[in-house]
């Protein structure tokens, strides 16, 4: 009777937990860190909005967050130097420290295929295609005579690589940044190359 009860008012669900396992060099340090840092995340929400700077709760948590990628940043580094260095007599190890270190023969972390990215891509550009088959088209005025364009610079390589950024497009972040000198070099030539124009047309 009181598990029929149960079941009408909260239905029981079946709910898989994958257990990821840490790494090596995440210690309890590492753990009680993380601890704070999502105490006092959930102490900024209470109090407003994250992008609100001027908030003594946003900038604890900032600063809690700062301490904890430096954290981790220098938990890997020395884990991974003490582990090269303790290996360097045995070159099978080394190399097995290599393989780990980099993520060889680690189960991809998605199962998106070339093919379905091809098609997300594709089904994309034909939603916006569709959307905007309507849509007026765009009006242009000309500029007035002595107007010059001068608040533009050229880009440079730097720039572009680090306004690379992950988007919610299903493009694994390793893969894009991997091919960021190529889209880099290709986005500055774009770029440069509309800035030219646009000064030729208004001399």
């Amino acid at each position: 009777m009181i598990r029929r009860l149960l079941d009408q008012q909260i239905p029981a669900e079946t709910k898989t937990c994958c257990r990821r396992p840490s790494n090596a060099w995440f210690d309890d340090e590492c753990r009680q860190s993380k601890r704070l840092l999502r105490t006092q995340e959930r102490v900024a929400w209470r109090s407003g909005p994250l992008s609100d700077l001027s908030s003594p709760a946003v900038q604890t948590w900032r600063l809690q967050l700062r301490q904890y990628f430096s954290l981790l940043r220098d938990k890997k580094t020395s884990f991974w130097t003490a582990r090269v260095n303790a290996d360097q007599q045995h070159p099978r190890r080394l190399w097995q420290s290599f393989d780990q270190l980099l993520g060889r023969g680690c189960a991809p972390s998605t199962d998106i295929s070339a093919p379905v990215l091809h098609k997300f891509f594709d089904d994309k550009i034909a939603s916006v295609r569709a959307t905007t088959d309507d849509a007026p088209k765009p009006m242009f005025t000309t500029a007035p005579p002595g107007c010059e364009f001068r608040l533009c610079t050229p880009v440079t390589l730097t720039d572009v690589i680090k306004m690379v950024q992950c988007s919610s497009d299903p493009l694994s972040t390793w893969l894009l940044k991997a091919s960021a000198g190529l889209l880099a070099l290709f986005l500055c030539y774009l770029f440069n190359w509309c800035l030219s124009m646009v000064r030729f047309r208004l001399v």
